[in-house]
């Protein structure tokens, strides 16, 4: 994802103190990846019509309405207003944001997946203990 123009200006806005971003720099997101590989496969076999979100930015997203106590309808008009939740996710004021329902059918892939549990302790983990 490239930030626009409008995206890095409103980005400089941002305090350095803001906590999503201090989180965002603790934890090695790629590292995530391969836990959320694979949970789309079914679909795209069977004629899927349209290519999903990217698995980590779906993630960061579920992240962000966990720790915020967000319903889904809520964390979806969070995503369109929040500039540090888009910074979050890697999001740009162009890029489409996930509908509620998108959002609960990510969560729900997670959990039956077996690896939401993982996920989040690996978060923690990594938020908890770094220097």
């Amino acid at each position: 994802m490239q930030m626009s123009f409008g995206t890095l200006e409103l980005a400089e806005r941002l305090n350095r103190d803001n906590v999503l971003l201090k989180i965002e720099a603790l934890i090695e997101w790629e590292d995530l990846r391969p836990k959320l590989t694979g949970l789309y496969k079914r679909e795209l076999s069977h004629g899927g019509s349209q290519e999903p979100f990217d698995e980590l930015m779906m993630f960061k997203a579920i992240l962000l309405g966990q720790w915020h106590s967000l319903s889904d309808a809520a964390l979806e008009q969070a995503l369109c207003v929040r500039i540090d939740f888009l910074q979050f996710c890697g999001l740009s004021l162009s890029d489409a944001i996930p509908d509620e329902t998108t959002l609960w059918r990510f969560r729900n892939r997670l959990i039956t997946n077996d690896r939401l549990d993982d996920l989040l302790c690996c978060c923690q983990y990594r938020v908890t203990y770094s220097p």
